[in-house]
């Protein structure tokens, strides 16, 4: 036993993979079947954390994916906690946050891990995130203030005014998406993270349950001095809003819940201004859930 055991701590691993599943069974095994298909050419695992499903997704991977090291929780303890499951017991030089609707392209965790190695200065990198029309995915942004906070992608503004200024500077719809960028912070849908970096900076913020945890993680590694910057050739196909779409009501209040944590945590509010903003963002949610209520109406 001893002996098995110095062997296999020998063994390195580049990349690890984790996977956060809750009820995603159709879309995790496409997701694992990609990597399958258009897997990196180092050494490399892949962690499932599953929050509980009720589908037969974990069944699937069982049986399926004999290679995968699956978690599997007795509740779902939301996005965050599910990835520093995988985080902890991960050993890979570099750790990719990758979600279960998404597409590996090929050459594409190659890319990401080759921009890292090139990049020694990066903690974080995003990939090219495309619609399945092939179209790009604004996957980057900069960090909110308190005023474009409110010109987010699902914002009252940008649903009636696509094209304003503060939601492009904001969603940097503007940018070369055909060059690295250099950026703020960008989407965890995948998002390779470096080991040395995160030991440095700490994993997850588990008070995020699910959105803005990527935001946050991004906004310690800037102020820690590292880059946190978008890879071009690193191409995924993303099924944008699965999460959302099924559970619309929990995303949004989770969504809005998580802005109000960030900016109550890293900008120093005063009570007055942290007012301002609870009552801004309980106005902004509550508009939303009534569009969306209506939109579903008049769908059927």
């Amino acid at each position: 036993m001893k002996g098995q055991r110095l062997s296999e701590a020998k063994k390195k691993v580049e990349l690890s993979i984790i996977i956060v599943n809750f009820n995603t069974g159709r879309f995790l095994t496409r997701c694992l079947d990609f990597i399958g298909k258009n897997s990196p050419k180092r050494s490399f695992e892949i962690f499932v954390v599953d929050n509980n499903s009720n589908d037969n997704s974990i069944e699937i991977v069982k049986k399926h994916y004999p290679e995968v090291k699956l978690i599997k929780n007795s509740s779902n303890f939301g996005f965050s906690y599910a990835n520093n499951q995988g985080i902890v017991r991960s050993k890979g030089k570099y750790i990719l946050i990758l979600n279960p609707d998404t597409i590996v392209t090929e050459g594409a965790l190659d890319a990401l891990v080759d921009f890292m190695n090139r990049n020694p200065d990066a903690g974080i990198a995003g990939a090219k995130l495309l619609n399945f029309n092939g179209s790009i995915q604004y996957s980057c942004r900069r960090f909110p203030t308190i005023f474009s906070v409110f010109f987010g992608r699902q914002s009252i503004f940008i649903k009636f005014l696509p094209y304003n200024r503060v939601s492009r500077k904001y969603l940097m719809m503007d940018e070369d998406y055909s060059k690295n960028i250099e950026v703020d912070w960008v989407f965890g849908a995948s998002m390779i993270v470096r080991r040395k970096a995160l030991e440095e900076v700490g994993i997850f913020d588990e008070d995020y349950f699910i959105f803005v945890e990527d935001t946050d993680l991004c906004y310690r590694m800037r102020k820690k001095g590292w880059n946190v910057c978008f890879v071009a050739d690193a191409v995924f196909f993303h099924h944008l809003g699965v999460t959302r779409a099924r559970f619309w009501k929990t995303t949004l209040l989770n969504h809005n819940l998580g802005m109000f944590k960030f900016f109550k945590k890293h900008y120093n509010l005063n009570p007055f201004t942290q007012t301002i903003l609870s009552v801004g963002l309980s106005l902004r949610l509550l508009l939303l859930v009534m569009v969306k209520a209506a939109e579903n109406f008049i769908q059927g």
